[in-house]
């Protein structure tokens, strides 16, 4: 049966970049949200006692030491819930509290104006009737929820988040290395696309993106894989072997043909607005 009663959000870390978010979005639909933070006069203790919906919002290195502090104070109706883009390890640790347990995830940033369109995670802890109404809540502002297991995301998160942002932290700092700094007088279209996203990576605070990196698990192995490509694709440049790299180059390719006629779609469109 739906819940008549709107519940108390509490969000710790609520002056971060997400809690600001969310505490917005919250408030905004009629929800009563209450906050801690450095320099608020609510404790995160506070917060667990009070809310009936606790989400942690901190870097992901002090996840679990937030965890660790006030999920005893959790009620065992409430919910104890999160927004680390890790999601394995803050759920064993949210686990060990009396309280529903919910890990989320959400897939975009504070630059986002509403819900409409973006994705949020939702990852089974220990379910209680708060979770269907944050569910219910989020698709009616037009979210998506999407259900998936702590382990599957990390994984997941490893390719599309960690080494995505890798790879573009990897090919700026290069650029920095070789004290290159681009010109607009010599970008092609598809460089000025990039360094659009480099900029939206680099607007952001430099503790974010550590805890991405370095935080989850899974990244380990995918890394080793990625320097390994790195390491294949150079000795053929430099042996100046085309036919490897054409071989790789095709092999690669493979996957993305259903998706290379959309890519040619969009990155037409996206070119037509950035050249205006």
């Amino acid at each position: 049966m739906q819940e008549r009663r709107k519940p108390i959000v509490g969000i710790i870390g609520g002056k971060g970049k997400m809690g600001k978010w969310f505490s917005k979005f919250f408030r905004k639909t009629g929800r009563i949200v209450i906050i801690s933070d450095l320099g608020t006069k609510f404790s995160n203790r506070y917060i667990a006692q009070k809310a009936d919906i606790t989400i942690i919002s901190v870097p992901i290195k002090e996840t679990k030491k937030v965890i660790r502090e006030i999920r005893s104070f959790v009620r065992r109706e409430a919910l104890l819930a999160d927004f680390t883009s890790l999601k394995e390890i803050p759920l064993h640790e949210m686990k060990k509290g009396k309280s529903g347990v919910l890990g989320m995830h959400p897939l975009f940033n504070q630059l986002a104006k509403n819900l409409k369109g973006q994705t949020v995670v939702f990852c089974r802890g220990r379910e209680n009737k708060w979770i269907p109404y944050l569910e219910r809540l989020f698709k009616k502002n037009k979210a998506r929820v999407s259900y998936m297991n702590a382990k599957t995301h990390d994984y997941h998160s490893a390719y599309m988040q960690v080494l995505t942002h890798f790879t573009n932290i990897a090919f700026a700092h290069a650029l920095s290395w070789g004290k290159y700094f681009p010109k607009m007088s010599f970008m092609t279209p598809v460089s000025k696309l990039h360094s659009i996203v480099l900029g939206r990576i680099f607007s952001q605070n430099p503790e974010l993106y550590a805890g991405i990196e370095i935080e989850n698990p899974e990244f380990r192995r995918v890394l080793k894989g990625f320097l390994s490509s790195a390491h294949s694709l150079a000795k053929s440049v430099e042996k100046k072997d085309y036919k490897k790299f054409e071989r790789a180059f095709s092999k690669t390719r493979g996957p993305y043909k259903n998706f290379i006629p959309l890519a040619k779609n969009k990155i037409s469109n996206l070119i037509d607005i950035i050249e205006t």
